[in-house]
């Protein structure tokens, strides 16, 4: 569904979406969507057989390796990052979906330690960390929002794709003005998302995204377009953490990221004493 609304702002509001380097991005403050990242780091980072990558015990650490990966290349280029996760309550109708999502809690607690070790402000979402992320954006208290769901486009906030998942590596990361996005589509915030509610629903899904956006615009079929329920709220905006207004990076504890890189990932110890130096003098210098 992202990539219904990514084609229709590129089809019809091509001023909308800017290709940017990331040194172009250097003094920005970056909200990320970190629940989707260690979902992405999991898909990307395999071994030479295409398993996952794992510690010698067995124990996932794609996780770890990217985002520690992915900490270093953003505060290299000035960049300020703001780590934000989903709230992960355990659930699922059968015991293997309630294993995949313990497991997938267990990965983001471990994460937010290691982000929390390394300096990086880490928050936890009172809801949809994605729609946080734009939230942030649109207040000012980041400059842009880094996700892969596009339908946050509708809080206002300018959102950057392709700058976290390894798999658009090589790929320009584009920044989307939401403003400037239902100026080309002709619409307004609102309208933008019943329209990302549309192409979310299952009962409009065979609409496809080119007459669901003619459909808003003309405001036909209005009754059943306000029967479909907000994507995840999408039209309120989530509430902010008081943490955020007072937003901090700092030097990493070392000895706590040596406890997780060295006993967890399998880092060596001099690589991992000279990647917490670099953190150091990046953050010292933004």
């Amino acid at each position: 569904m992202s990539q219904s609304i990514y084609l229709l702002v590129a089809n019809h509001a091509q001023d909308a979406i800017k290709s940017c380097k990331l040194s172009d991005l250097a003094s920005r403050s970056i909200a990320i969507d970190a629940s989707c990242c260690v979902s992405s780091f999991h898909r990307s980072f395999k071994t030479q057989n295409g398993t996952t990558l794992a510690s010698p015990g067995g124990q996932p650490i794609a996780h770890l390796v990217g985002l520690y990966l992915a900490v270093i290349r953003l505060v290299t280029h000035k960049i300020r990052p703001v780590f934000v996760f989903d709230v992960h309550h355990v659930s699922g109708a059968t015991v293997k979906a309630r294993q995949r999502s313990a497991m997938k809690a267990e990965h983001e607690e471990m994460s937010m330690q290691l982000l929390e070790a390394l300096g990086m402000p880490v928050i936890r979402a009172d809801g949809d960390a994605a729609s946080l992320c734009a939230h942030l954006a649109h207040e000012g208290i980041t400059q842009d929002a880094a996700v892969d769901d596009l339908t946050v486009l509708c809080f206002g906030g300018k959102l950057l794709c392709n700058l976290m998942d390894p798999a658009a590596r090589g790929l320009p990361i584009q920044e989307i003005d939401p403003s400037l996005a239902c100026s080309g589509l002709g619409i307004t915030f609102h309208q933008l998302a019943h329209l990302c509610s549309v192409l979310d629903s299952h009962r409009f899904h065979e609409l496809g995204p080119t007459r669901a956006l003619a459909m808003i615009k003309e405001q036909q079929q209005q009754q059943q377009v306000n029967e479909v329920q907000p994507y995840h709220q999408i039209d309120t905006p989530p509430p902010i953490p008081i943490l955020c207004h007072s937003l901090h990076w700092r030097a990493p504890i070392v000895d706590n990221v040596l406890n997780i890189m060295m006993y967890e990932a399998q880092f060596k110890e001099d690589r991992v004493r000279r990647d917490c130096r670099v953190i150091a003098e990046a953050v010292n210098d933004a």
